[in-house]
């Protein structure tokens, strides 16, 4: 089974239609059949809550879709990895040689500890990502 390691902007978009949620559902059909499993830092839940709230802000959900949105997401068989600190180390070390920030750092550190893919919505995160781990642009996705 792959490993595979997803950032927030593809988390989002199995619960939100934006430009390439299909390929983000292909995931999941992928995790459905066996075929991959996943990984997020618990970040994660913490980005894609703040998402859904500009999403809110912006008028673009109701709360009753960002609340609903949540609840999907939450229904969803990730396995969130509680960041420690010598990982979170290693991510502000990348993210002051590389000028990107220690959240998306944070997303390569964990792929390269798993030995996983990296699949992202988030162009700057994968042009970095995409010289250090096995990553994926999520349009892409195979």
């Amino acid at each position: 089974m792959r490993r595979v390691v997803v950032d927030s902007s593809v988390i989002v978009k199995w619960a939100i239609p934006e430009d390439f949620s299909e390929n983000a559902v292909k995931i999941l059909r992928d995790m459905g059949l066996g075929v991959v499993s996943l990984y997020a830092p618990t970040l994660a839940l913490s980005e894609v809550s703040n998402v859904l709230w500009k999403y809110v802000l912006k008028g673009f959900l109701t709360s009753d879709q960002a609340k609903k949105a949540i609840d999907l997401i939450s229904s969803i068989d990730v396995s969130y990895v509680k960041e420690n600190w010598r990982q979170l180390e290693n991510a502000l070390a990348i993210a002051l040689d590389e000028s990107i920030s220690v959240y998306d750092a944070l997303y390569v550190v964990l792929a390269k500890e798993l030995n996983a893919e990296l699949v992202t919505a988030d162009e700057k995160l994968y042009q970095y990502a995409k010289k250090r781990v096995n990553a994926f642009f999520i349009s892409s996705y195979r």
